[in-house]
């Protein structure tokens, strides 16, 4: 009996073995990923504690150890393991009955029954294979999620990196208008020394002086918050901001609006997602519709009677789906194929408003950035030196000069401003699209 029922057990079990899936490859859905280049060009990779930081270089560490992205990378794992649950045989049953055995025997005799059997289900429908499809596109879709958040998390390091080279120009603009009030003041008080100016000169120029020590204050608390955001975006430790060097651009070769939105209709990373989420629903009805065939139940057993004489028996168990046929699974499953619909067109949607904005905003900074750079502040610094100059020969005021240093640090600041609205503009527009933007060359000035 020990070895018939030892059979039963090893031939239930070997149904139930399935091996484990395979990690999934990402190269075929890394593909299409948008390269993360350094703003101001290809460098080589950056080593050692006191190595400089690029771009590049700090994308790679949010790679490699941002925990937001790895958090997301986990969910393909959990989907794997839900492929490897989905293709488990259902286990058997082992079973071991007494019956009829008196409490007390005053003649000894044997008159129970005992009887071991292996209860063991038999999936007669296509539920396994149903539902091992239904997992495997969910592993797809949690694929395709890691990398949109990827994408946003290095989209993030990004415009983080973009605010801290621009607090960085900002505060060279706060100083460098500094150094010009200081010295504005020190020719004032030089000249009332020599009596060749009223004292409310010197007052007016340390007004000014004080004005820019507070822009300098200003503008270093400011380095201060973007250094800090750009650490905690990259996430991981050991990101020095003191390492981290680059420049931004000065304008990108911008492709009309039509033709973005022409290259990304129907391609754009969510419309994947979303195209992907509908055939997973898709895939999760037909797994529901395979679960309305119940599993069979096959239970061979081997015992002894009461007269000590060896038995066989087969018993066959069928469920009849009278109430639960897994309308309500099925119900859900059909439900979420209709609000799919929907995602995917929400999702195109939601992709051509952020492309309107990014390409808008891109558009605006690079025509603000260029007259700036090409006109205003070049006029702004010309109209400070002859202003001051002017002074000096007595044909214009004091507060002359004293204006076109406010508008000279305006124009600067401006400036500084519109450049990183301009390159965080084209982060997001790559990011959406997966197309890198061509830096501008820049005009030669003029001789």
């Amino acid at each position: 009996m020990v070895r018939v029922l030892a059979g039963l057990a090893l031939l239930a079990a070997a149904g139930c073995a399935a091996p484990r899936p395979a990690p999934l490859d990402l190269r075929p859905l890394e593909a299409g990923e948008p390269p993360m280049r350094a703003l101001d060009g290809p460098r080589a990779p950056s080593r050692g504690a006191n190595a400089a930081l690029d771009l590049a270089a700090l994308i790679a560490m949010a790679e490699e150890g941002n925990p937001e992205i790895a958090t997301e990378r986990k969910e393909i794992d959990i989907a794997t393991a839900a492929i490897w649950e989905a293709r488990l045989y259902p286990n058997p049953t082992l079973i071991v009955e007494f019956d009829d055995y008196p409490f007390s025997s005053r003649g000894g005799s044997n008159e129970g029954v005992a009887r071991a059997g292996v209860r063991v289900p038999i999936v007669v429908g296509d539920r396994l294979r149903a539902g091992s499809r239904a997992a495997e596109k969910e592993r797809e879709v949690a694929a395709l999620r890691y990398l949109w958040r990827r994408r946003e998390v290095l989209l993030e390091v990004r415009k983080s990196y973009v605010d801290l080279l621009a607090a960085r120009m900002s505060l060279d603009v706060a100083r460098e208008s500094q150094g010009v009030a200081r010295a504005l003041l020190e020719t004032a008080e030089a000249r009332l020394a020599a009596e060749a100016v009223p004292e409310a000169e010197v007052l007016k120029s340390r007004v000014e002086a004080s004005r820019a020590d507070a822009e300098v204050a200003a503008a270093e608390a400011s380095l201060r918050a973007a250094e800090r955001a750009l650490v905690a975006t990259v996430g991981v430790p050991g990101v020095s901001p003191e390492r981290v060097t680059g420049a931004l651009v000065g304008g990108f070769v911008v492709p009309s609006l039509d033709a973005v939105q022409a290259a990304v209709l129907g391609r754009s990373h969510l419309e994947q997602i979303a195209q992907a989420e509908q055939e997973s629903a898709r895939l999760q009805v037909a797994a529901a519709r395979a679960e309305r065939t119940p599993d069979l139940e096959l239970e061979p057993t081997v015992g002894v009677n009461a007269d000590g004489d060896g038995v066989v028996g087969l018993g066959i168990g069928i469920p009849l789906p009278l109430n639960d046929r897994n309308q309500g699974k099925i119900a859900a499953a059909e439900a979420r194929v209709q609000q799919s619909r929907s995602r995917i067109e929400a999702a195109r949607q939601q992709v051509t408003r952020r492309i309107v904005s990014a390409h808008r905003t891109l558009t605006m900074a690079q025509a603000r950035a260029s007259r700036l750079a090409a006109e205003i502040v070049p006029t702004a610094e010309k109209s400070l030196e002859q202003a001051r100059l002017g002074h000096e020969k007595g044909k214009f005021t004091y507060l002359d000069v004293i204006d076109a240093r406010r508008t000279l640090s305006e124009a600067r600041a401006a400036l500084a401003s519109a450049l990183a609205e301009l390159n965080a503009a084209a982060a997001e527009l790559e990011m959406l699209t997966g197309f890198p933007l061509v830096p501008q060359e820049p005009n030669p000035k003029p001789q």
